[in-house]
């Protein structure tokens, strides 16, 4: 007797689909209606409404709905109501086990349907047996942990939910026990104390931090609690993250490690991300799990080289003397010589004496690899001569630039349990300067007098190279599951996730090089015409450090296993990626660097 109204169908009791079939008038008279209210049959599964049947007339109309009936039962508007169906198997009844076939109508039976025979009767009929179909599953029976995730005790879970710990970030407190009425609330503390117990860590829905396994233990997420208890929830979602890896399973080398119905992250993070890493661990069970890594960090820019030290200066060429002091006759500058230790050192000034030629001035020394130094300046004549003023010391040769490092392959090597992404080349550093020639001596007077002629300037010394430009760093990885020195069995509907991998990091520009030493000033003529001395030469810049290349970079791997047969069942996952890194940029030098290799995205990564 449930009314429709107008268009819109308005039930009672739910909410049910009406069985296709004749209408029927109430009590089988063709009853005038204004409203639904005016059609009520008085039999409680039918469907009453005040229907238009032409002309402005409307008229009571009833549907039988065998849905509002119990299982086994049909709507019989002529029995009055919800009668049994008449059947000749249990298939007939279309119900749960409870509701079987009994001379030939569908007859609902009491609670003890025991159809397996281990004494405990169905919970589909009010009974405690999950699964009545085999004798195993019981309350009560052993329920070892296993890859079906088999609730052989009809507790909820598999494994021993009685002797569980229990974890709730909401409602725990780490300082409670952990049990099902008093569980701790964070997840760490909550393994810890189950490798204690050898217990099932049991987890309800919430945002926990990251997770450090190193024993045997089983995790159970999805699982609901509140007033009514502990129980399997899908809506329950567990969610595990942490910075730079979520879960880290490592050195478990005796027992299994079962991790169940969680969703784990990792956050953002200085260098590669890892979702789950498994390390030096022999079995690890992942079930009804998903994964889903960060993005890898971009790598750091390579630091620019070290500008080169300037040349130390030539000291200036001694006045030349008059006669009094001939016994001691102008000297010439020393060659610049104490900066770095590379840079070719300046020549010495030539000297000059009274009543002489000049001295020609030293050479100035080679850097230490070789680069040319300036040749000395020869001296000059005595007055009488046309040239009595020394000449002047040549410069040093530049060095020659240092050469860019090498590109990064946007691969890299494991380190340990970790995945060290390919930096870029350091450059090299450039070559010092050459030495300066010393400046020739002037030339002595003897017309009139004896007088010496001025020093010559000493050369300057050659510039320090530049430093190397250092590589760019490698871009992280994004790695869902990363597994090294160990085995793992992915169990069908598993989800793995990778991010982007980060970026490599620019190279840094090659150091400048220092400026070569000033040459030494000429020694001043003596008196009565002797001549100048002449002026030392400059030393050599140094060479510009070599720009470093760019990092490569970093892959997004769904799974990355060292060998094969590390990681079974990947076939049966769902298996995703993000975005490769790009390479870095090169430095500047003399020439640009190398631009760091790009990384891959593939959904298995190794060897």
């Amino acid at each position: 007797m449930r009314r429709f109204l107008g268009p819109l169908l308005v039930l009672a009791v739910g909410t049910c689909q009406l069985d296709e079939g004749p209408l029927f008038p109430p009590g089988g008279d063709d009853q005038a209606c204004a409203e639904a209210a005016d059609c009520d049959d008085g039999v409680d599964c039918t469907v009453d409404r005040c229907a238009e049947i032409g002309g402005g007339a409307r008229r009571c109309m009833s549907t039988p709905d065998n849905q509002a009936c119990g299982a086994g039962q049909d709507c019989l508007v002529d029995e009055g109501g919800c009668i049994a169906r008449s059947c000749t198997a249990d298939e007939d009844c279309g119900g749960p086990a409870c509701v079987r076939c009994a001379s030939g109508l569908c007859t609902a039976v009491d609670q003890d349907v025991d159809a397996d025979g281990d004494g405990a009767t169905d919970a589909a009929c009010g009974g405690t047996d999950c699964d009545d179909s085999d004798g195993a599953v019981r309350p009560g029976a052993d329920d070892p942990v296993d890859d079906g995730a088999a609730d052989s005790n009809c507790d909820g879970i598999d494994g021993d939910l009685a002797g569980a710990v229990f974890v709730d970030a909401a409602l725990g407190d780490d300082t409670d026990p952990g049990t099902a009425d008093a569980p701790k609330r964070d997840l760490q503390a909550g393994v810890d104390a189950a490798a204690e117990a050898d217990a099932v860590v049991v987890v309800a829905g919430g945002d926990y931090g990251p997770v450090e396994i190193d024993g045997a233990v089983t995790i159970q997420g999805g699982m609901r609690h509140d007033a009514d208890g502990w129980r399997p929830d899908p809506a329950a979602e567990t969610r595990i993250t942490g910075a730079g890896t979520g879960i880290y399973v490592h050195d478990v080398e005796d027992g299994r490690v079962v991790l169940r119905d969680l969703f784990v992250s990792s956050g953002p993070t200085t260098a590669s991300a890892y979702g789950l890493r498994i390390f030096r661990s022999a079995d690890v069970l992942l079930d009804g799990v998903e994964v889903v890594a960060g993005a890898g960090a971009g790598g750091a820019a390579g630091a620019p080289g070290e500008p080169g030290d300037p040349g130390e200066e030539g000291e200036r060429g001694e006045r030349g003397v008059g006669s009094d002091d001939c016994d001691e006759p102008a000297e010439g500058g020393s060659g610049g010589e104490d900066g770095c230790a590379e840079g070719g050192g300046g020549g010495d000034g030539g000297g000059s004496e009274c009543d002489s030629d000049g001295d020609p001035g030293d050479p100035g020394e080679p850097n230490a690899i070789g680069t040319a130094s300036g040749a000395g300046g020869g001296g000059g004549g005595l007055k009488r001569s046309e040239e009595p003023d020394g000449d002047d010391g040549l410069p040093g040769d530049p060095g020659g630039p240092g050469p860019s490092g090498p590109a990064a392959a946007a691969w890299g090597a494991l380190d340990g349990d970790l995945w060290a992404p390919d930096p870029g080349g350091d450059g090299l550093a450039g070559d010092a300067g050459g030495g300066g020639g010393g400046g020739g001596a002037g030339g002595g007077n003897n017309d009139g007098g004896d007088t010496s002629g001025g020093g010559g300037g000493g050369g300057g010394q050659g510039g320090c190279p530049g430093g190397g430009g250092h590589g760019g760093g490698g871009g992280g990885w994004s790695v869902a599951l990363f597994v090294i020195e160990a085995h793992v069995t992915v169990a069908p509907g598993t989800n793995l996730r990778a991010g982007d991998g980060g970026p490599g990091g620019a190279g840094g520009d090659g150091g400048q090089g220092g400026a070569g030493g000033e040459g030494g000033t000429r020694g001043a003529a003596g008196p009565d015409g002797a001549g100048a001395g002449g002026r030392g030469g400059d030393g050599g810049a140094g060479g510009r450090g070599g720009a470093g290349a760019g990092g490569g970079g970093g892959w997004s791997c769904g799974v990355y296993r060292d060998r094969p047969e590390a990681a079974d069942g990947l076939e049966e996952a769902t298996i995703a990626v993000g975005l490769p890194g790009a390479g870095g940029a090169g430095g500047l030098g003399a020439t640009e660097g190398d631009a760091g290799g790009s990384g891959r995205a593939m959904e298995t990564c190794g060897p």
